[in-house]
């Protein structure tokens, strides 16, 4: 017996993802995941209420030193959380 419709594993999940409406969420995690790459591990437990919209990545850090100190390296910290995702999905960085 010969299959009819074979498909590839990997065409099935995007299908999925994009059915479901997952696409947006599963990038806002990669986008905080490289966030945290970018940061250190260090400067990564002081980020907190992190969102993610619009390629616009907004994030309330808990101490005005390392907020002062992020604030300096931001053009750095998008440059590097894009590297990681491979594209352009963050343009804008917001510390408050």
């Amino acid at each position: 017996m010969k299959r009819s419709d074979t498909v590839h594993i990997g065409n099935l999940i995007a299908e999925y993802v994009r059915e479901q409406g997952l696409a947006e969420g599963l990038l806002a995690v990669n986008v905080y995941r490289a966030l945290y790459a970018a940061v250190g591990a260090d400067c990564a437990k002081l980020l907190s209420d992190k969102s993610y919209r619009n390629k616009c990545l907004c994030c309330t850090v808990k101490s005005s030193v390392v907020r002062s100190i992020l604030y300096g390296r931001r053009a750095e910290i998008i440059r590097t959380v894009n590297e990681t995702i491979g594209w352009n999905a963050v343009e804008k960085l917001i510390l408050r």
